[in-house]
Formats: C-alpha cells, sequence, structure tokens
C-alpha cells in the first residue's frame, strides 16, 4: 500500500483513547447513541477525567463523535489540560465529513479542522490552508476507533483503513494480544485485549515515540472500550497513561440535528 511522504509529519491527533471493537461489518444502522466516562491515571494517581460521546444526527446521515479530557483540580494548579475533539462521519461509517481539534494544555494551544471531500480533505489552521490527496474512504483519527469497532477481530487485524490528520495519511495496524478479565470503576469484564498502532492521537493521548496503545473492549458484540493503556507525552510531562471506564450511558433515541 502507498504511503504519503509526509506522514513523517503527521502531528498525534486525539479519544484516543479510547473507542476500538469489533462484529462482522459496518453496522448498516450507525452507531448508537452512547456516552463513556473514564477515570484518568497517570504516574498511579488520579489525573483527570475523559468522555467519549456517541450522537447520532438527525435525520441519519451523519454521526458526532465528541471527545473530551481535563485534568483535576490538583492538576490544574500546574498543567491545566482541557481537550475537545469532535469528528463528524457518514452513518454507515464509510468515511469521516469533518474533523475539529482543540487542544490547551498548559500554556500552549493547538487547533485545526478537516474538511473531507472524496480523495481529497483540506485542513483549516493558524498557519493557513492546505490540502492533501488521501483514499476514497478515509478516516480522521476518532471515527476510525468506531470503524474498528463494528469489526470482527479479524477483519480488524487484516482490514487496510487509512487515516489522515491532513498533513499524511496512513493504514492503521491491529494485533489482538489475547483475552483477559478486567476490574475498573464501571464493573469487572471479560475482554479482548488488542494493541494499535494509530495515528493522529493528540492531546493527554499523545504516544510517546516508539510506542503502541493497549485497549481492552468488552468480549461481546458491542466492543465497549473499558480500559486503554499507553506510554505517552503530555506537554514536558512523559510515563503511562491508563484510562479506565468508569461509567456509561445509552439513549435509544436518536439525538437532535447540530
Amino acid at each position: 500500500m502507498s504511503r504519503s511522504p509526509a506522514w513523517g509529519r503527521l502531528v498525534p491527533v486525539c479519544l484516543a483513547v479510547l473507542v476500538l471493537a469489533w462484529a462482522a461489518s459496518v453496522r448498516a444502522q450507525g452507531p448508537g447513541a452512547e456516552r463513556l466516562e473514564f477515570a484518568l491515571r497517570m504516574f498511579g494517581v488520579g489525573v483527570g477525567r475523559a468522555s467519549l460521546t456517541t450522537e447520532p444526527l438527525a435525520g441519519g446521515a451523519a454521526v458526532r463523535f465528541v471527545l473530551e479530557a481535563r485534568s483535576n483540580a490538583v492538576v490544574d494548579m500546574v498543567f491545566p489540560v482541557r481537550d475537545r475533539i469532535v469528528s463528524l462521519a457518514r452513518t454507515d461509517l464509510s468515511g469521516a465529513l469533518r474533523y475539529n481539534k482543540d487542544i490547551s494544555e498548559g500554556s500552549a494551544t493547538r487547533a485545526y479542522d478537516l474538511l473531507f471531500s472524496p480523495g481529497r480533505v483540506e485542513r483549516f489552521g493558524p498557519n493557513g490552508r492546505g490540502g492533501l490527496a488521501v483514499p476514497l474512504a478515509c478516516h480522521d483519527p476518532l471515527s476510525v476507533f468506531f470503524v474498528l469497532r463494528a469489526m470482527d477481530a479479524v477483519s480488524a487485524v487484516s482490514a487496510d483503513m487509512p487515516v489522515t490528520d491532513g498533513l499524511g495519511w496512513r493504514a492503521v495496524g491491529v494485533e489482538i494480544e489475547g483475552r483477559e478479565v478486567v476490574s475498573v470503576p464501571a464493573g469487572r469484564y471479560h475482554t479482548m485485549h488488542v494493541a494499535l498502532d494509530l495515528p493522529g492521537i493528540d492531546g493527554v493521548f499523545r504516544l510517546a515515540e516508539g510506542e503502541r496503545y493497549h485497549v481492552w473492549v468488552t468480549d461481546d458484540a458491542e466492543r465497549v472500550p473499558v480500559r486503554l493503556a499507553a506510554r505517552v507525552r503530555v506537554g514536558p510531562f512523559k510515563g503511562w497513561l491508563r484510562v479506565d471506564l468508569a461509567a456509561r450511558e445509552v439513549a435509544a433515541a436518536r439525538l437532535a440535528g447540530p
């Protein structure tokens, strides 16, 4: 598979962390409304919280994913973090439509928008506008988690799914590590442990160089992410981040439009 030579310049992007999973093929009806709450730990102590929200939009043509992370009051006194990533994708998860990243860590901020069209993505940011040719079914760094969530394990490992942050593109790498029982604040779960080589993650989920994400998803059709662990770099800090599921809310009804 071809790779953009600009991949080496990709700016790591965000939720990461967090949603990965699998069920025979992309669900025709698209993802349902859902909100996941996570507790963040770094250096063995609580540092903040994150949430991942799925919002099917009125009309059924698109679904919105929102990942937010923020540091707690203690960390705020030293290095406040306020991260927000918004992805708009086709309901059948056949490709991304729009992506917005707004990262605030300490005194530093990073933000840009991506606008997708067939075979191309346009990037808008503080440094101006740029365009890039990409594969037709290209995903952003957040929506690709949900594409993986809608696939079975064998398909996920062998899938060739391109991901872009507007500077370059690359396929996701997936490796099944095994099955484990995991205890988190939300409960005790039978899970599938998956290692991810995922481009474009930023904010509190930005990987340290040469590292991969380790995600534990429920070993059932829903593939709910209950834990993520990775060696990350947040501003000047580098260490192991652990993200545990604290609560899950599911809504049957479709939400209102944007």
